[in-house]
């Protein structure tokens, strides 16, 4: 890459070091993944990772060597104000989402990257909508499943229906309906369309306390017919 085009890239920011950020990658070959956001950031070629945060100084620093970072701060008021880029990851524990997102969105990025869910309520999400929207901030939410070119095909073999009329949905998930059972649910909205929620059945906990994993009875429509889906 020549040094013009160096100069030309697009300056991250990545808030968390842990797995999602850059540990899967590590796990694997340089052939495969890549798996998180440093390592699809340094891959494409197009992006610097200028900055990383962590609070745990030997995660973050190993993160920033491992990544050739070019600064680690231990948390996000160390960063200089004056300091500016143009994508910021937020990659921290979901109960870390709302408040890293207001200081994301205060330094006017031209895109949030955040992974799902952006928070655990919904006042909360609407709010930071709002105001990346004010701001005129793109935001993405990792739904990595929206961009997989097989559920592509599969939403190309429902909507021209290559195997008939569908008839009903089953999915199957764990760990959470706002950890896994986002991506089931942001799947189906991809697939099918706007669901409607008839029936929330119990749920039991199998990730952490304050996100069980729940059943319902939903419904989309299919070719103009109704589809019954019921979210296991």
């Amino acid at each position: 890459m020549t040094e013009a085009a160096l100069d030309k890239r697009l300056s991250v920011l990545i808030i968390g070091c842990g797995n999602i950020a850059g540990g899967f990658d590590k796990a694997i070959a340089d052939t495969d993944g890549p798996c998180t956001h440093a390592g699809a950031y340094t891959r494409d070629g197009r992006y610097r990772l200028s900055a990383c945060v962590d609070p745990n100084p030997r995660q973050g620093k190993a993160f920033q060597q491992d990544w050739q970072v070019d600064h680690y701060y231990a948390t996000l008021a160390a960063i200089p104000p004056h300091k500016h880029f143009d994508i910021i990851s937020i990659c921290s524990p979901t109960d870390c989402h709302y408040e890293d997102m207001q200081v994301a969105i205060s330094k006017r990025p031209r895109l949030i990257f955040c992974e799902k869910p952006v928070t655990q309520k919904t006042d909360h999400t609407q709010a930071l909508i709002a105001q990346c929207k004010q701001h005129n901030i793109g935001l993405m939410v990792n739904y990595t499943r929206r961009w997989d070119p097989d559920i592509q095909d599969l939403k190309n073999a429902i909507d021209h229906q290559h195997y008939g009329q569908l008839r009903s949905v089953i999915g199957i998930y764990n760990k959470g309906i706002f950890n896994n059972g986002s991506h089931l649910i942001n799947t189906l909205t991809l697939l099918l369309g706007q669901l409607s929620i008839h029936q929330v059945l119990p749920g039991i906990t199998d990730y952490h306390s304050d996100d069980p994993s729940i059943s319902a009875l939903l419904s989309a429509k299919s070719g103009g017919h109704p589809v019954p889906i019921h979210l296991v």
